[in-house]
């Protein structure tokens, strides 16, 4: 629902304002894990009609099971991709950097996730083991707004 073109993108950052949305998380590749606008830090989006930042925080869009696992993008196997997760968790834990991860509920199933499940397990441990936080992207903002004085 968010428009990428910014002389398209009237009305948008208003709406979700309005709408009372904290976070919002996008602005990834879907072929490629980290990478997206060059940085992986929240940020405000500019609100092109407002002429100002928009009131809510967007989170970069980090991991994707998807596009570690399917074949139309990195098709990875499961440990292939705890190696990629890994790596992008060194990166923000050198950074102090965050962001959001889109895991489907569907890759939790044996038969079908075929051991996705286990790389999501993976990855809550390695943010763990790397001193990080994972939660909610509304705990994440209000963390961001009281700690970085992003706001």
């Amino acid at each position: 629902f968010v428009r990428r073109e910014p002389r398209k993108l009237t009305g948008t950052p208003v709406i979700l304002a309005t709408e009372v949305v904290a976070v919002l998380a996008t602005v990834s590749l879907v072929d490629a894990i980290a990478r997206h606008a060059g940085f992986s830090f929240p940020f405000h989006p500019w609100d092109h009609t407002a002429g100002r930042p928009a009131r809510f925080l967007e989170l970069p869009l980090l991991l994707m099971d998807a596009t570690l696992a399917e074949s139309r993008y990195m098709s990875l196997s499961p440990a292939r991709g705890r190696r990629e997760v890994d790596a992008v968790l060194d990166r923000l834990a050198a950074t102090g950097g965050g962001g959001a991860v889109l895991w489907h509920n569907d890759r939790f199933d044996r038969v079908y996730g075929r051991g996705w499940g286990d790389v999501y397990e993976h990855l809550l441990d390695g943010i763990v083991s790397r001193g990080g936080t994972a939660g909610t992207g509304a705990a994440l903002c209000d963390w961001w707004k009281a700690e970085r004085c992003a706001s």
